[in-house]
């Protein structure tokens, strides 16, 4: 992505979480190859169907950063 204001420079943009309550059995942990990202890990054993209803509530709740303009 690149913005008018800084042009020739990528800007990183992120997907957000609107809160930080994930469900208990999921937990982000760091990269090991990069501090800067993270894994959104599972922490309990469960079915698939617990899991997609677990990632589709998380889903649910993300945002993407469409414009980073205003905070250059």
């Amino acid at each position: 992505m690149k913005s008018a204001k800084n042009p020739g420079k990528s800007v990183d943009v992120y997907w957000v979480l609107e809160k930080a309550d994930i469900p208990k059995e999921l937990k982000f942990v760091p990269d090991q190859k990069d501090d800067r990202h993270y894994f959104l890990t599972v922490t309990k054993k469960m079915t698939v169907d617990d899991l997609v209803k677990k990632l589709t509530w998380v889903a649910d709740r993300m945002s993407i950063i469409r414009d980073a303009t205003g905070a250059l």
